[in-house]
């Protein structure tokens, strides 16, 4: 019997009543008095991670080698099955020999007995120093950033298949005779990384051009966007340019604002939200959307009337840079083949708000009255590619005369099927599951579908409070999203520090996950302690993204959160926990008791899981298995059915075989591992890695945050300090 069935049984009976529950209590205890024994409830139960608290079989899998160097590692990147990670670290990491890397970048891969991570490296006469920018989201290719001296005195880019290659060229990441690499900010990439997009800024006064030769962008620290397609390039080429067909090279191509150009949009001036990414690369690369800085953008004016820039920032999408039918395409400012009912006399800022992965749907906010319907302030609309001739732009956030007075787009599903969105319009009368009404002017969360189930569009009200981060599947289906809005029964109108919620919209229904098992510690409503999922909000687009913190499943079957609060009675109040939701049950993924706190930080931290819901990486302090032998921050990952068997124990002695030959010399050097299971490591092949800004911005913050030299352990179990 496994606990999967059992908690489908359990969730069953729940529907029956109490009588049932009985039953089945009853039933078991007599199937095994009548046995002689007591069945393993779960296949796992041998290894030495596997713990009776952890629902579905889980069990502790120690992801992180014992040997550290006295650094922590930064998971950079999580596989789609959760089979592989990207580590990086600063220190000597995997075993005592790997000197390989002055910023060490690693493929961790789970084998059969235990996880072996190998460093990215590649031999020293081929590269003599390197970076590796980032990898594939299924760990078949990644992006380096590498000198081959043969080739030129400054880096070039390359595509290689991890962790060690083979490797094939890209292109020169500056121009001839260039004393300094220009592209080196990636913004995003296709899927496979055979297209790649680069952020420059222009430079200002004082300093060395960091453009490319023949690139027009003249305002002083405003971004230029360069993009590479295929393999063995000359040079670059410019994406915010209207030029039909592919350019002929950066010097023949027209901008369309010479002010700048922004990879995907730049953030609300003035507004403190982040600039807007999400998929402003399509998964095939084909197309890649961006926003030409208009006259009203601070700092464009004063440039002067004879530069090209258009009235007010606008959005576009340039397809098929590499091949011969190359063309821009204008999203905000649609054309009337695009849009006939669109009104582009009164023009305003468009705000780029995400793209559907493929990039045949673009969502962007504007206060410009664009089609009929609209009202005043902010309103949401959808450019769809397939839409039909003269109408592939839809108003989104209709329904209020008064307008939508959109305040920020939550989440894009992938597929650009499911928008979520605040807004102080009243944009539905249809109450929500519980009966509740959208009001005009408050913080109404809605969500809009345009899918085969409503092929002309649908709102529905879904709450009201805002709404601090939000994850979505990638088919929209369910939302999961942190607030401290009263929006479910069960908080019984207290005053909350933040709870995580679920929401369907199949079934319409929305649940608050972030509950104590049981009804435990008040059912989890708390004034003190937040529930919290990772923030997935970033200012890079790459197809590792898709499948790193993630909080939930695909299926949205399992959620995973974090909280202070004792949810469990394992778990210590006041200490940082990860926590599990799946079919109605809620139980502890860290082991409860883990005081530790860095520089101010709690030890644990949940890194996300796997599509499936089947593994869960977080960190933690705590040594919870045999192969963690320090007291260093590792990565862990809670399996279903997961752990590995115990190693081997040496056999004892007695008497004087205890004492062992007397030896003069101290030849005592442990032996490498490079496995968290107990294997020999490989020495790895000599190279140098450079340390790239990205890489190194990211891991002075997390070293910052969570390197353990001044970290006190003595606490005290109940109301710890932190």
């Amino acid at each position: 019997m496994r606990i999967i069935s059992a908690s489908a049984r359990a969730w069953r009976v729940q529907l029956d009543g109490i009588f049932a529950i009985v039953f089945i209590i009853v039933l078991t205890s007599a199937t095994a008095v009548a046995s002689g024994a007591v069945r393993s409830v779960c296949p796992n139960e041998g290894s030495p991670g596997f713990r009776s608290y952890l629902l579905d079989c889980r069990a502790y899998e120690m992801v992180t080698p014992p040997y550290k160097g006295g650094f922590a590692a930064v998971v950079e990147g999580i596989s789609g099955d959760g089979s592989q990670l990207e580590l990086r670290s600063l220190g000597i990491f995997s075993h005592p020999q790997d000197t390989s890397s002055i910023v060490g970048v690693y493929q961790t891969t789970r084998t059969d007995r235990g996880w072996k991570s190998l460093p990215f490296d590649a031999p020293f006469t081929l590269f003599s120093n390197f970076n590796v920018e980032t990898v594939s989201r299924d760990f078949t290719n990644s992006l380096w950033s590498a000198r081959y001296s043969a080739r030129s005195s400054v880096p070039g880019l390359y595509l290689g298949a991890p962790p060690v290659g083979p490797f094939e060229y890209i292109g020169p990441t500056s121009p001839p005779n260039a004393v300094t690499a220009v592209l080196r900010r990636l913004a995003g990439t296709s899927r496979d990384l055979t297209h790649s997009v680069y952020r420059v800024d222009a430079p200002i006064p004082g300093e060395r051009n960091s453009l490319w030769p023949g690139d027009k962008t003249a305002d002083a620290g405003q971004p230029s966007l360069y993009e590479y397609s295929g393999l063995n390039n000359a040079e670059p080429r410019l994406v915010g340019v209207s030029n039909v067909g592919p350019t002929e090279s950066i010097a023949k191509s027209d901008l369309i604002s010479e002010c700048g150009t922004y990879f995907g949009g730049p953030a609300p001036f003035g507004s403190g939200l982040p600039p807007s990414v999400y998929n402003a690369v399509s998964e095939s690369g084909t197309a890649v959307f961006f926003t030409a800085l208009g006259r009203d953008y601070p700092g464009c004016a004063e440039l002067g009337s004879g530069v090209v820039m258009p009235a007010v920032n606008e959005l576009y999408a340039r397809l098929d840079a590499s091949r011969s039918d190359a063309h821009t395409v204008a999203i905000s400012e649609p054309s009337e083949a695009d849009c006939k009912k669109c009104e582009l006399s009164e023009r305003a800022d468009a705000i780029f708000e995400g793209a559907s992965f493929d990039g045949s749907r673009a969502f962007f906010a504007t206060t410009q009255h664009l089609l009929p319907g609209s009202g005043s302030g902010m309103e949401l609309y959808m450019y769809d590619f397939n839409g039909p001739a003269g109408g592939r732009v839809t108003l989104v956030s209709g329904g209020d005369p008064v307008g939508a007075r959109v305040q920020h787009v939550v989440r894009v599903s992938d597929d650009g099927s499911h928008v979520y969105f605040l807004a102080q319009g009243k944009l539905t009368t249809v109450p929500n599951a519980f009966g509740k009404h959208a009001e005009s002017g408050a913080e109404n969360l809605y969500v809009y579908e345009h899918d085969g189930a409503f092929p002309q569009g649908h709102i529905a009200f879904i709450g009201q409070g805002a709404v601090s981060v939000a994850q979505t599947t990638s088919d929209g289906r369910f939302l999961i999203f942190t607030s401290a809005a009263d929006l479910t029964p069960d908080e019984e109108e207290r005053v909350e520090a933040g709870q995580v919620f679920e929401y369907d919209t199949q079934s319409g229904v929305l649940i608050r996950v972030s509950r104590g098992q049981n009804g435990y510690n008040e059912d989890g409503n708390s004034e003190v302690y937040p529930a919290m999922i990772p923030d997935r909000t970033s200012r890079l687009d790459l197809p590792i993204e898709k499948s790193t913190r993630l909080a939930m499943s695909a299926d949205g079957a399992y959620v995973f959160f974090t909280s202070e609060d004792a949810l469990t009675p394992q778990a210590l109040s006041g200490v940082m926990n990860v926590y599990e939701y799946h079919a109605g049950r809620l139980g502890l993924v860290s082991d409860g008791h883990d005081l530790v706190s860095v520089f101010g930080h709690p030890a644990v931290e949940l890194l996300g899981t796997d599509e499936s819901g089947r593994d869960v990486f977080f960190e933690t302090a705590d040594q919870l298995v045999p192969q963690d032998t320090d007291t260093q921050l590792d990565v862990y990952d809670a399996r279903i059915e997961g752990g590995f068997p115990a190693a081997a124990t040496t056999p004892g002695c007695s008497g004087d075989s205890c004492q062992g030959p007397l030896a003069s010399g101290l030849p005592l050097t442990a032996s490498p591992t490079s496995s968290s299971g107990g294997e020999s490591a490989v020495p790895p092949v000599s190279g140098r890695a450079l340390k790239g800004k990205r890489t190194s911005k990211r891991l002075t913050k997390h070293v910052k945050k969570h390197q353990k030299a001044h970290t006190h352990r003595a606490k005290k179990a109940a109301g710890g300090w932190r």
